[in-house]
């Protein structure tokens, strides 16, 4: 009995220190003031191995910008929440990710879906509410003028600026044919290619598209062999190892032996293991890894170990498609605000370090968008060779502007 009087009186105590703390000095706050959150979220393609890459790599971007104190926004320290669901590259899964983003999560901004179809479908919900969109979809149906708080925060106007790199290392490449996955992302980057090469002196011999769910690529290698181009490249196709080591596959068994370019990189490791016996030797990818570089970004180094310490191995295609995120705190940070209207005005000229080296917002003259809403990266080419992705060429981002003016014209405008 005399324990339980003791207990209670301790117990008493104690209330009364609090209470009298309270008095003094307000509530009493156990969580920092770095403690405040800022919710924001997307939907990725969970159902495909690129997908989760990038999920994870968004995760682990938006943990090591926590541990460095979160977003300073108005002099206020801010903790990113992250929420991601599988739109399974659909855009009426997007739209409903969207939905549940907005009226459950309570987002700020939707940032880093990578899938332009979900990101597409997305759009009525997120235009509705008035909040940003930071991409990486590919698509250029993304940068209407009409849409509002839309920033194509992507690799897209990047690859692009790899043609002109392919055909500089190989002089005689003359003809080409184009496939390319029946999607949204496979039309636009289509469009993209053939004006670019084009632009270039190169004979397009055929150009089709093929659906999203074939996986028996034995059709389109003979295709490809029959009419024997210099060059065979798939815009808008890789990323998924187990979809570009089938392609490799095909083409291999086939006669047909010339350069070929996916515009999306699929971990070279998963490649190699579906590829043993060096049916993907030679093929030009995007450098997704610029870990492997002789002098890599600082940041790029930082991620890998954090993604190293989280998971325990080293996927390097994901970080390649989070600029949406490293260029939403950039912008948030400018603008002093998480308002749409002050992000808007903070995207202009906006120069961000990311993972994958300087990235800058250009306009698109082109698509009569005066607005910074279009993002370029310095480009930089790879090509399997033995088990790796070797490093190959790279161009400065005012180069890659350069190139791009070559094909799209407005000389002087994009920036």
């Amino acid at each position: 009995m005399k324990k339980r009087s003791k207990k209670v009186i301790s117990n008493s105590i104690v209330c009364l220190v609090v209470a009298l703390a309270a008095f003094c000095f307000g509530p009493l706050n156990t969580e920092s003031e770095a403690a405040k959150t800022v919710n924001i979220g997307c939907s990725e393609a969970l159902n495909l191995s690129w997908g989760v890459d990038i999920k994870d790599a968004l995760e682990v971007s938006v943990d090591y910008i926590n541990r460095q104190g979160g977003i300073n926004v108005g002099g206020e320290k801010y903790q990113i929440k992250m929420t991601i669901y599988n739109d399974k590259y659909r855009p009426a899964l997007g739209l409903s990710a969207a939905k549940r983003l907005i009226n459950l999560d309570k987002v700020k901004a939707i940032v880093g879906t990578a899938g332009s179809a979900p990101a597409l479908g997305s759009l009525p919900a997120i235009q509705k509410a008035g909040l940003p969109l930071f991409t990486a979809g590919f698509s250029e149906k993304l940068l209407n003028p009409k849409l509002k708080y839309v920033y194509a925060t992507t690799t897209a106007r990047s690859v692009a600026a790899l043609y002109p790199m392919i055909l500089k290392l190989n002089p005689g490449i003359k003809t080409v044919v184009l496939a390319a996955q029946d999607d949204e992302t496979g039309h636009a980057l289509t469009k993209t290619a053939s004006k670019v090469l084009e632009a270039n002196g190169i004979k397009i011999l055929d150009s089709f598209y093929f659906p999203r769910s074939q996986r028996d690529y034995t059709p389109i290698a003979t295709k490809v062999a029959s009419l024997n181009p210099d060059f065979f490249a798939i815009p808008g196709f890789g990323g998924a190892a187990e979809t570009t080591g089938l392609m490799a596959k095909a083409l291999h068994a086939t006669s047909w032996r010339g350069k070929w370019f996916v515009t999306a990189s699929p971990v070279i490791k998963d490649l190699i293991e579906i590829c043993p016996r060096g049916e993907a030797e030679g093929l030009y990818i995007p450098l997704t890894d610029l870990t492997t570089m002789p002098n890599p970004p600082e940041l790029a180094m930082k991620i890998r170990k954090a993604y190293e310490d989280k998971f325990g191995k080293w996927r390097p295609v994901g970080p390649y498609w989070t600029l949406p995120i490293w260029f939403y705190v950039a912008a948030a940070e400018k603008a002093g605000s998480f308002e749409p209207a002050e992000i808007n005005k903070a995207m202009a000229r906006l120069e961000v370090e990311t993972p994958i080296g300087k990235a800058r917002m250009i306009k698109r003259p082109d698509l009569g968008n005066m607005n910074y809403v279009d993002t370029i990266v310095a480009p930089a080419l790879a090509q399997v060779k033995g088990e790796k992705a070797k490093f190959v060429i790279g161009m400065t981002i005012d180069e890659a502007i350069k190139a791009l003016e070559k094909a799209y014209g407005f000389k002087g405008q994009w920036e």
